[in-house]
């Protein structure tokens, strides 16, 4: 089994702490309040929420109570079929039963060979490091370590197939409710009683548009402005490395 590098002090821990993302955390969050064609694509060889769920500027088409002219949604097909030819399958602008279990079925057939390939780049890591002559060779190969062993842990974090998905339903209900007015929701929690502190939190995540304080997990995509003859002048793709081999 490779060896853990443990952070020797509090604070040390508490930050290695947050680096292991819950599923929550994996959930990149289209920014709230702004009208978009912000789309979710799944990547069929992720092994973590955050490798399999991608989030694109562009490919999804906002309901006719958000965009009422349907200028943002015009070029969907277009740029739903550029991601499928890289591989990518269109989940939707938000993510619902079907999505979550696409994504879990995903976590489930890769998990197993994502282990092996990260135990082992941690393994060839420590060679590095006790052979190397460089100390610049030395302290990459530190980084990346560490960086392996937050993704493994990730990776062994118990995997209940059925209880992800009740967890990633949860949470996609309630980024579904996030657009309702607050007054509304109030009631809701009223006269249900069903909605708990923990899931009125998701919510509030989703409805403020908080994503992860880490760097690596903040979307990359940009509000996108259109170009003649309704094209959008951006399309890239958002997460879809893993680890930055140059870090």
């Amino acid at each position: 089994m490779p060896q853990v590098i443990e952070p020797r002090s509090e604070r040390g821990r508490r930050r290695y702490a947050e680096q292991v993302l819950t599923p929550l955390d994996q959930i990149r969050m289209q920014p709230n309040g702004v009208t978009g064609a912000w789309a979710y694509f799944l990547r069929s060889d992720g092994a973590t929420i955050r490798d399999a769920l991608i989030l694109a500027p562009n490919g999804g088409a906002p309901p006719a109570a958000d965009d009422p002219k349907g200028k943002f949604g015009t070029n969907a097909s277009y740029f739903r079929e550029r991601a499928q030819a890289k591989g990518l399958t269109y989940l939707g602008q938000r993510l619902d039963t079907r999505a979550v279990r696409l994504l879990v079925e995903t976590l489930a057939k890769n998990r197993g060979d994502e282990l092996l390939f990260v135990e082992d780049e941690i393994a060839e890591q420590d060679n590095i490091l006790a052979n190397a002559e460089s100390a610049r060779e030395r302290e990459i190969a530190h980084k990346r370590k560490r960086q392996y062993q937050v993704r493994l842990d990730t990776l062994n974090q118990p995997f209940d197939p059925d209880a992800l998905v009740a967890e990633l339903d949860e949470i996609s209900r309630a980024q579904r409710l996030a657009n309702i007015d607050p007054n509304v929701l109030a009631v809701m929690r009223e006269m249900v009683g069903e909605v708990n502190e923990k899931f009125a939190g998701m919510v509030t995540r989703f409805s403020t548009g908080k994503t992860s304080s880490d760097p690596e997990m903040a979307p990359t995509g940009v509000r996108t402005r259109r170009a003649r003859g309704g094209a959008a002048a951006s399309e890239s793709f958002a997460g879809v490395g893993f680890i930055d081999a140059d870090n």
